[in-house]
């Protein structure tokens, strides 16, 4: 009677009816799930049939085969179940339909940080490029003498010319076509003489002596000073060969603001590593004394006059004791007395065997010296012997 009673207050706790019974029994520990055909409230679900592919041994794997990366073992083929051909086992993971991973070379970098240097073969190098090298490093060896090779005056009167210009023309490229500064020019200069080029302002003096210094190139012809051809020259051979053998003095004197007067003076002697380090700064004062500025060494170019500075620059001309001497209008910026002065010092280095060439204004100055070369138009339309 007691279970009885027990069992109808269950049905009436029961909201799911009759098909849901709690059981009292001490052996029964879960609910009995409920038929889902009787109870509208849950809806049956048919999940799809997982079809997982049988490998060849007949097992299933333990992944999607699509997920499954299997190494081969061996190159021998897997042998396929009993009661099947070989040509009847179509599946990815069978013998026969897996691919075999291909060995990937390993990383050679051929440039960079690593790379692996390719050997070179003789048939690489052709005769015509063995004999092309060979000509440059003879052409680089000439240059590289041709540099060092200082220029010995003559003594001799009526030598060959030491500034020799054949057939010499430059033109400058401008919006209205090509202007011809200078035109087939043919000059010669003989060690010892003090020749002065005069002309009207864009006459092309300037852009002579550009042309034998070599701070300018002739767009034709040749110019030879001594044995050099400086026209063949590239530019750093150019820069030292004038370093060594021409003395250059500028109209505006080019010194650098922030050397002293005896630093500027030693500086040709460092570019050229001419002269030992210990006997440059006693040579630079020896040259200051003889232009009257050794009592000026120590001090900024700003704080000396304008014609205690062109002496300075025709100490730093004389530094490397070239044997040739090119001044740009050297007096220009200078009051008559100073120019006297420096003129009178360019007379001692002739005394010397100096060879100078200058460019000047000044007709006084222009009669004093050996020759006078008139220039107009780029073109030499006098000369005269004066001594």
């Amino acid at each position: 009677m007691i279970r009885s009673l027990f069992r109808r207050k269950s049905k009436e706790k029961n909201p799911m009816g009759s098909d849901f019974n709690l059981v009292a029994d001490e052996s029964a520990q879960t609910p009995t799930p409920p038929n889902s055909a009787a109870n509208p409230l849950i809806k049956s679900t048919t999940l799809p049939p997982i079809n997982l592919p049988i490998t060849a041994a007949g097992n299933p794997p333990a992944q999607p085969a699509a997920f499954v990366a299997v190494p081969a073992a061996s190159t021998a083929p897997t042998s396929a179940p009993s009661g099947i051909e070989p040509a009847q086992v179509n599946h990815p993971l069978a013998s026969g339909s897996v691919a075999q991973p291909v060995p990937l070379a390993p990383f050679q970098p051929t440039t960079g940080q690593g790379a692996i240097a390719q050997p070179v073969t003789e048939q690489q190098i052709t005769p015509e490029q063995i004999a092309s090298e060979q000509i440059a490093a003879r052409q680089a060896a000439a240059q590289q003498a041709a540099v060092q090779q200082k220029i010995r005056p003559s003594t001799a009167s009526g030598g060959p010319a030491l500034i020799r210009m054949d057939n010499v023309t430059k033109a400058y490229e401008t919006p209205n076509g090509p202007f011809m500064a200078l035109k087939e020019i043919d000059l010669r200069i003989g060690t010892g003489e003090f020749v002065a080029v005069v002309g009207k302002s864009g006459s092309g003096k300037s852009t002579l002596i550009n042309m034998i210094t070599g701070i300018d190139r002739p767009t034709t012809g040749e110019i030879h000073i001594a044995d050099t051809a400086i026209h063949n020259l590239g530019e750093g051979p150019m820069a030292e060969w004038r370093g060594r053998n021409v003395g250059v003095i500028f109209q505006f004197f080019q010194l650098l603001p922030m050397l002293t007067c005896v630093e500027n003076v030693m500086l040709p002697m460092d570019f050229c590593k001419m002269y030992k380090p210990s006997e440059r700064r006693k040579r630079a004062l020896d040259l200051l004394d003889m232009v009257e500025m050794k009592d000026q060494a120590d001090k900024l170019p700003s704080e000396v006059s304008g014609g205690q500075q062109q002496r300075v620059a025709i100490a730093r001309a004389l530094s490397n004791d070239p044997p040739v001497i090119v001044a740009d209008e050297p007096t220009g910026n200078l009051d008559s007395k100073t120019a006297d002065a420096v003129f009178q010092m360019f007379e001692r280095l002739i005394n010397e065997g100096k060879t100078i060439l200058m460019v000047t204004h000044d007709d006084e100055l222009a009669d004093r010296v050996t020759r006078r070369i008139t220039i107009a138009d780029g073109v030499i339309v006098g000369e005269e012997q004066l001594r």
